[in-house]
């Protein structure tokens, strides 16, 4: 079952590295049939083309260590069950920017 929403930011296994990487949850509601699974876009320390920057005041509860963006086009799939630790938690407001920048980036508007 899932544990985690929309807007918190955790840790989990990087897609291909060794390491974990934070993410934003960005899907709503379980999907019924996978209903421990969360569609979450990657955030990096890097700037990137169309990515988000997290300022101090999009936290609404904790924070991380660096400057940090959210990139659009690094959505992925997570599991409950390989989620690390749960970071913080961002305004409704950035995840809402981020989600449109990943629209617009595959086409939809």
């Amino acid at each position: 079952m899932s544990e985690h929403l929309r807007c918190e930011v955790v840790t989990h296994p990087a897609i291909f590295q060794p390491y974990n990487r934070p993410y934003v949850i960005v899907s709503n509601n379980a999907n019924p049939d996978y209903p421990d699974q969360h569609i979450a876009l990657g955030i990096s320390t890097t700037t990137a083309q169309d990515s988000i920057p997290i300022n101090a005041d999009d936290w609404e509860v904790g924070q991380l260590s660096k400057q940090s963006y959210i990139v659009p086009r690094y959505p992925t799939v997570l599991s409950e069950t390989n989620i690390d630790h749960t970071v913080g938690a961002l305004s409704q407001q950035v995840v809402d920017e981020a989600v449109a920048a990943l629209s617009e980036a595959i086409g939809h508007t």
